[in-house]
């Protein structure tokens, strides 16, 4: 793949702050066959893309096979998602799948997400989300999205990358921003139980460029925010339990001097079975600090299952200071709201968290209405919890 020239060169040299990428997918269909090991991966589903739109810091070449997408040095915010179905088998089969991104053919322990399929009443779908903030060393180093399985299950009909529900989506950052990148290179001593557990990270991959916005101190999960304001925060842990066939669940959250960040809450589910022991929880979100506050990545088991261990290698937290101009909204939900399956249901906000600011107004319920004409970055999370009526 590396063996010869895939991008035209990106041009301006350098890039250009705020220059974006929308890439889509619409065709897909392509297979992806399981592992042949335990503990193991199957051979890499690298995604293909059949149109773009993009400014000078991006160059793809759509419907290409395997498409690069080739980036200006310098900092990027990359964002993606992608669904896969499972509709052909037994009713028991159950499918775990990994995805990632490579930098210049290097899988970055950044911008992880994992999904599972069980295949039985219907649940047949999952989608992978993830995202980070990263730095290309040079112009015209190549990003890939990756997906494979970490199952064994010997399945008759082989999942498939379901058609428009691929993107990526890519936003030039300003250099002159303070940025910390930290991550795992070894496994996490002890194990997720119960009890909350900070992610701790060994290696910081920013050193010159936190300014002096950050404190970190590696082997910590301590990240001081020095400055009051906004910070732009993506993380993604790595779990893996022991080969078992107890199903499990972990919580992901972010926390601020001890307390959990309302709507920062993610989870992975790990079944077992299958060889499926391999989970990643992910979230992407922007949180106002004031200066001084602590930050911190926690993980906790949920009350059943076995306890795991945070992998290496798969572990990241990247964080960007957003300048003081930036304006956003941030709403939430104190009330708890029905999911009735199969009905779509609109999700409601009754709480400003925010400011209020001239840009945004929420008038309640579910519409936020965005007041000037101009690109927008939005992210959100949806938190569901199983009741007594509805258990399976």
């Amino acid at each position: 793949l590396l063996g010869a020239p895939l991008v035209a060169q990106v041009s301006p040299a350098g890039g250009t702050f705020a220059d974006k990428a929308i890439i889509t997918e619409a065709t897909a269909g392509e297979s992806i066959t399981r592992s042949t090991t335990v503990g193991g991966l199957g051979p890499a589903l690298i995604h293909n893309f059949d149109a773009a739109t993009a400014d000078p810091s991006y160059t793809i070449t759509p419907g290409a096979g395997a498409t690069p997408i080739g980036l200006s040095s310098g900092r990027h915010l990359v964002l993606y998602s992608t669904g896969f179905s499972d509709l052909v088998g037994g009713q028991n089969d159950r499918s775990e799948y990994q995805t990632n991104l490579t930098l210049n053919g290097v899988p970055l322990a950044a911008g992880r997400s994992q999904g599972f399929i069980r295949q039985t009443a219907g649940a047949d779908e999952c989608v992978m989300s993830g995202g980070a903030i990263i730095t290309v060393a040079a112009d015209d180093h190549v990003l890939t999205l990756e997906t494979r399985r970490s199952d064994n299950d010997t399945e008759t009909g082989l999942p498939t990358r379901v058609a428009g529900q691929s993107s990526i989506q890519l936003l030039k950052l300003d250099d002159s921003w303070d940025y910390l990148s930290v991550s795992r290179a070894a496994n996490q001593a002890g194990t997720v139980g119960t009890s909350a557990v900070d992610v701790t990270y060994d290696t910081n991959d920013s050193p010159g460029t936190m300014g002096t916005a950050f404190g970190f101190t590696a082997n910590s999960g301590d990240v001081t925010l020095n400055e009051s304001g906004l910070y732009l925060v993506f993380a993604n842990t790595s779990i893996q339990k022991t080969t078992n066939n107890t199903r499990t669940n972990f919580e992901q959250s972010l926390t601020l001097d001890g307390s959990v960040i309302s709507g920062s809450r993610t989870t992975t589910y790990v079944r077992g079975n299958e060889d499926t022991n391999e989970g990643v929880a992910a979230v992407g979100r922007i949180i106002s600090a004031t200066a001084g506050q602590v930050l911190n990545v926690q993980v906790l088991r949920e009350p059943t299952g076995t306890a795991a261990i945070i992998q290496g290698n798969e572990t990241a937290l990247s964080i960007i200071k957003l300048p003081l101009t930036a304006k956003y909204i941030e709403v939430t939900d104190t009330t708890d709201q029905d999911v009735v399956n199969p009905t779509a249901t609109v999700v409601g906000f009754n709480t400003l968290v925010s400011p209020s600011n001239a840009t945004f107004t929420h008038g309640g319920g579910s519409t936020v209405t965005v007041n000037t004409t101009d690109d927008y970055l939005f992210l959100g999370s949806l938190f569901t919890q199983s009741d007594a009526t509805n258990d399976n």
